[in-house]
């Protein structure tokens, strides 16, 4: 139980203490009259006032949420005690002192209806509680059918106590005191509250519900208001104010009770249900908008698959707007080979439910990555939701990254050409220019010629060794964290189809390096492509940025197989790879790229655990 139900349980436990010290005090101390008539009726008058705006308030507070509850229960308190405030407001113009007055009998006959109205209220809402399993309602009709039988029963009561009250069995005796008869009534009606206070507080005690606290005060202090107006001797007694004290407090907690379950609690729920619904629309609005891609909707109608959403910065950049897209289908606006392509996949997906990864070009050189899902919203037909991105950079590395593969191909072949080619040349060079030193002008033209001819194949070979080496360009200053926030960004798309979760956590919000930003990509490029090649099931990339010394140091640690211990020196080695379709020059190039930018590129792997690879940049 929470410290604020212990809180309201303390404040109900003194209500009922100091009610019930009240009780005691009138019970068996006299207590000598000292109102007058006018003071009396004036005090009676207000409270009475009291009440029945207590109940009109239960009554409007049911009829005017009844659009938002749809309560047969709050319906119901509403009606009965419209008809208690209605017999309330003839209880008091036909009190005693008032010119309406005749006799005390017509206006203590409206108490005693009003207080036997309450309680078969009461009744039928804890009968529906119990029995009914439909406490709600659509019909607007059934509001005004019981309003208005609350109104028609109000009035005809009214007519038979006004009428035939002189017939009706009297309820004050001659003395000013109530007759047994009276007492008999308020007894009973004390019992059935006595009932409700054993019921409640069973309910209570079992699901401690701030409602049932109330509901239990209210029938306590309505006991305690029939059992005290059985012992006043004189209508103008103080016992007879504390009477209309206790019903006002127990109006007032079944208000309490009924506001708070059916009125303050659903109406609470429904401003958090608001506030959830705005925060998330506001959420999903910077996703949007945050978002480098395409968020899209579809929903299939007829034959074609219309986008009921499509919003996102990728859309003006591809120079397109939610006007020529939102209520059509892709064959509106792209050409039909690549809106019949899409076409066939929606369909794959609407039908059989997989998902959906498929790369298109939209222009020339301009593709794009789509991922696609079938959902079925609670309630709604079925809609195919998705995202796009821009994967043409992506693309451009790739192309770069398999012509730096060729390039470093013909590298080494053109490095081990050099330097099996340098060793012969030098030696034939030398025999030449002993050679010339010979007396034979003949021989002199001849070796001259040929030396000059090894020359040019020297010069040929070190033009290899040039390509077997190449050299970084474009070097500036560059945001490293930009350049991975990109290249995350770029290979998502992919990493999801594979089921890999790339995360980027790190506590440094700003580095720069000196480089070539073109090259640091492909390094990223490479090493994000062998962690997902490692993890064929699926797994997590974690990235860490630390600074060590003057190095900035880049963590990316896999989940995959790992690699064993005695391949690690290997590593960069070309044409070796663990990859079954593999050449081993695309590590071989990172580590090239990584030193030519003064860093240091470490591997350290565990069989079964995962691989790190650290790369570490000057700054």
């Amino acid at each position: 139980m929470s410290q604020v139900s212990k809180n309201i349980e303390r404040k109900a436990i003194s209500f009922a203490l100091i009610g019930f010290i009240f009780y005691l005090l009138v019970l068996f101390i006299e207590f000598p009259s000292f109102l007058d008539a006018n003071t009396h009726l004036f005090i009676h008058t207000l409270m009475e006032l009291t009440s029945i705006i207590i109940s009109a308030v239960i009554f409007l507070y049911g009829w005017l949420t009844w659009s938002y509850t749809k309560s047969r229960i709050l319906i119901f308190i509403s009606a009965s005690f419209l008809s208690v405030g209605i017999l309330d407001i003839f209880h008091t113009l036909l009190f005693d002192g008032f010119p309406f007055s005749t006799t005390p009998e017509p206006s203590t006959w409206f108490w005693i209806i009003g207080s036997l109205t309450e309680i078969v209220g009461i009744s039928i809402v804890f009968f529906l509680v119990k029995t009914s399993s439909n406490l709600y309602s659509k019909s607007n009709r059934e509001r005004c059918i019981l309003t208005a039988s609350s109104l028609l029963y109000s009035l005809g009561i009214t007519s038979i106590i006004i009428l035939f009250s002189g017939s009706l069995p009297p309820l004050i005796s001659e003395m000013g005191g109530t007759t047994s008869f009276k007492n008999n009534i308020e007894y009973s009606i004390s019992l059935f509250h006595l009932a409700g206070i054993i019921y409640t507080s069973f309910l209570y005690y079992r699901k401690k519900n701030e409602f049932y606290l109330y509901l239990l005060l209210s029938f306590y202090f309505l006991m305690l208001c029939s059992l005290t107006v059985t012992i006043y001797t004189n209508i103008h007694d103080i016992i007879h104010i504390l009477g209309h004290f206790y019903k006002i407090f127990g109006y007032y907690f079944i208000l309490r009770a009924f506001y708070l379950t059916n009125i303050r609690v659903p109406f609470e729920e429904k401003k958090i249900t608001e506030e959830e619904l705005q925060d998330t629309k506001e959420e999903f609005k910077n996703i949007i908008l945050q978002n480098q891609g395409i968020i899209i909707k579809l929903v299939k109608r007829d034959d074609e698959f219309i986008h009921t959403l499509c919003d996102g910065k990728l859309l003006s950049d591809l120079k397109l707007t939610q006007d020529q897209i939102v209520g059509h289908s892709v064959h509106h606006f792209l050409r039909k080979e690549v809106a019949d392509q899409l076409h066939r996949e929606f369909e794959r997906v609407w039908y059989k439910g997989d998902d959906l990864g498929i790369e298109f070009e939209i222009y020339e050189d301009v593709f794009l990555l789509m991922t696609l899902t079938r959902v079925t919203p609670f309630g709604k037909p079925p809609e195919l939701i998705g995202n796009i991105v821009d994967i043409s950079e992506l693309k451009q590395a790739e192309a770069l990254l398999r012509k730096t593969e060729k390039l470093s191909i013909v590298g080494e072949l053109a490095a081990g050409f050099a330097h099996e080619i340098r060793n012969p040349l030098t030696t034939i060079k030398g025999f030449l220019q002993l050679m010339s030193k010979n007396e034979d002008p003949t021989n002199k033209k001849y070796t001259s010629i040929m030396l000059e001819e090894i020359d040019r194949l020297e010069m040929i070979t070190s033009e290899f060794m040039v390509v077997a080496k190449p050299e970084a360009t474009k070097y500036q200053t560059i945001e490293l964290i930009k350049i991975l926030e990109d290249v995350i960004a770029f290979l998502t798309p992919q990493a999801l189809l594979k089921n890999v979760q790339i995360q980027f956590d790190t506590v440094i919000n700003h580095v720069n390096v000196y480089g070539d930003e073109h090259h640091l990509k492909q390094v990223l490029i490479n090493v994000y492509k062998n962690a997902m090649e490692a993890m064929p099931t699926g797994g997590n990339i974690s990235t860490n940025l630390t600074i060590e010394d003057n190095y900035i140091a880049i963590e990316i640690i896999d989940e995959g197989c790992g690699i064993p211990e005695e391949l690690m020196p290997r590593l960069g080695e070309p044409f070796y790879t663990l990859k079954e379709k593999g050449t081993g020059l695309g590590l071989m190039v990172s580590y090239k790229i990584i030193e030519a930018h003064k860093g240091k590129l470490e591997i350290s792997s565990e069989l079964n655990v995962g691989t790190t690879v650290k790369m570490k940049l000057p700054i």
